[in-house]
């Protein structure tokens, strides 16, 4: 068995609830990020030091990112990635020619820096900012401004210190798009701001918008995610809306007509989690099985032979308790631990010994027994 097997064996899962997801231990887009006991792995692009091993090539290995320890929870931007210790610390690297990272200098960092802001429990990446959810339920965010992503008026300004976003308390779960993002209130309200081109914001509208502003067509939220001009929203009963860019025919609906208002899944399955891919969306259902709708062009969706997927269908893999998509790609996680991978390799980011594409879901580990091994 190769040496990349062996690292990738090591990685554990606790539980997961509808806000725990395999984006908290494992998060991809054209690279990838992964926790295996407490440490930091990377495999995929490097062009902006993203990998965090002190190069800029490509790799399509995993390899250790070096001093970190204690990471509960990792996240990767386009560009950028970001790893929070079980103490709430955060460690940034990649790409800050944007102020992205939240690091003074405007340049790639290729090794994981300490940032300024502690208690923190979830990041939302887009493409040129930030956000921070800390403990107390406050957002912050760090980066360009663009469409007022970070509620200031200086549309467009660079922001090099993390800031405070106005108008936010009380949230429990954030997500951001390329330029755009959503907040998620404890009492199950969601508030959207930014970029709204392709109706990413929800509000019936095609108006950018720099101050969070609640969309009224949902209630009862639980769970928020976005990527790209998509969002999306998973509520008590565990129905599933989507809204934005379908392009790819990512929301399921039959047509190739953006949606600037929330749109419910037409599933009889219980939701439990969302994740948006940049031509697909991918729901895990209370069933263990997994919906997927939108493109096909990289064989994402591998049983099919259709370029796009018009509405959702359920892939032929059972026991799924976690699944994740990126650029491209797709990530699921079974019952036994074993983490199956396919769609776009170009960069390595399915860790896979190459960078060859896979049209058929490859096992690429298994948990080890002995979780000390």
């Amino acid at each position: 068995m190769r040496a990349y097997i062996l690292w990738l064996s090591l990685i554990s899962f606790a539980c997961f609830s509808h806000n725990t997801s395999l984006a908290q231990s494992l998060s991809v887009n054209n690279h990838l990020i992964r926790i295996i006991n407490g440490r930091v792995f990377t495999a995929g692009e490097n062009k902006y030091g993203q990998l965090g091993n002190s190069t800029f090539t490509d790799n399509n290995l995993m390899q250790e990112v070096s001093n970190l320890d204690d990471i509960g929870k990792v996240f990767s931007g386009k560009t950028t990635s970001f790893a929070i210790t079980r103490s709430g610390e955060v460690y940034a690297w990649g790409n800050n020619t944007n102020s992205q990272l939240g690091l003074d200098e405007l340049k790639h960092y290729c090794m994981p820096e300490k940032l300024n802001i502690s208690s923190v429990i979830d990041i939302a990446a887009g493409d040129y900012h930030t956000l921070f959810l800390k403990k107390d339920g406050t957002v912050w965010g760090v980066g360009r401004n663009i469409n007022g992503v970070l509620n200031e008026e200086l549309i467009n300004f660079k922001f090099s210190t993390i800031t405070q976003i106005k108008g936010l308390a009380q949230i429990i779960d954030i997500a951001a798009g390329d330029s755009h993002n959503i907040a998620l209130h404890k009492d199950g309200s969601i508030y959207t701001w930014g970029a709204n081109h392709s109706g990413q914001l929800g509000d019936s509208t095609k108006i950018n918008t720099s101050s969070p502003t609640i969309i009224k067509a949902i209630k009862g939220a639980v769970q928020v995610n976005a990527r790209g001009a998509n969002s999306s929203a998973i509520l008590k009963d565990g129905s599933l809306y989507v809204w934005g860019n379908n392009d790819f025919a990512q929301l399921g609906d039959g047509t190739f007509n953006f949606k600037n208002y929330p749109i419910k899944i037409n599933s009889a399955d219980k939701i439990t989690y969302c994740s948006i891919g940049s031509t697909n969306i991918v729901a895990l259902s209370e069933n263990k099985t997994i919906l997927i709708s939108g493109s096909n062009l990289i064989n994402q969706i591998n049983h099919s032979d259709k370029e796009f997927e018009m509405r959702p269908v359920r892939l032929a893999y059972s026991n799924i308790i976690a699944v994740e998509t990126g650029a491209d790609c797709i990530l699921a996680l079974n019952e036994d631990n074993v983490l199956h991978a396919w769609g776009l390799n170009t960069k390595g980011q399915l860790a896979s010994g190459n960078f060859i594409n896979r049209k058929v879901k490859a096992d690429l580990a298994a948990i080890s027994k002995n979780k000390n091994d």
